[in-house]
């Protein structure tokens, strides 16, 4: 059966929340039993109040609000993001190019997962929409402010937040499919279902940006 493309992008952004919670569910589920233990606690916060955070791998609300790519990954598998930020980016400043760094960063986590194609493709896939987004978010912060004001801060931003969201699930689905179908040919089946879409956006708003 074929889907109109519109409904296959719903379908790519309903698929790819499925796939997460998967992973959320199992965090929260092995996080309170943490609780349960004591082994998550973390000191007192500002009020005075105990805090059971030691052992969060996943910030909820901040993942389920957010309407960017970054911030969803972020707020999703934060434990790992942590380690991996600490004992393998900062490790490569001596490259002297953050971009590489970050690179070899996702390369590692990769390799962590496994030798199939799919995973070195999927965090490939977050380089590049990660990079684009913040391209995308400079260029419209120093080339168009007011743009940027009247999206964010007028009462557009009911309309535009919705759409930012959409476009981060979609987007989200999009670079998860190689880390779940693993072989190359079978996400590149799916990629070419889709007609590339993922990939043609990106680049085409990044080089838009570069060229303006």
């Amino acid at each position: 059966m074929e889907f109109p493309f519109w409904k296959k992008l719903m379908i790519m952004g309903i698929w790819g929340k499925l796939v997460l919670y998967k992973y959320i569910a199992i965090w929260l589920i092995s996080e309170g039993s943490c609780i349960i233990t004591g082994m998550t606690y973390n000191g007192t916060d500002k009020s005075g109040c105990d805090t059971w955070d030691g052992c969060t791998n996943v910030k909820l609300w901040d993942f389920t609000k957010t309407t960017t790519f970054q911030g969803g990954i972020r707020s999703f598998n934060s434990n790992t993001n942590l380690w991996l930020g600490q004992y393998v980016y900062k490790r490569m400043k001596f490259l002297g190019n953050r971009y590489i760094s970050q690179a070899a960063a996702l390369m590692f986590l990769a390799t962590w997962h496994g030798l199939h194609s799919g995973y070195y493709v999927c965090f490939m896939n977050e380089f590049i929409v990660m990079y684009f987004e913040k391209d995308v978010e400079t260029f419209i912060t120093r080339r168009l402010p007011k743009v940027k004001e009247l999206l964010l801060e007028s009462a557009l931003r009911f309309l535009v937040r919705p759409l930012m969201k959409i476009y981060m699930d979609v987007m989200m689905g999009y670079c998860l499919v190689p880390f779940v179908f693993l072989s190359f040919w079978r996400y590149m089946e799916i990629y070419g279902s889709m007609y590339f879409f993922g990939y043609i956006f990106v680049f085409w708003m990044a080089f838009s940006c570069c060229t303006s």
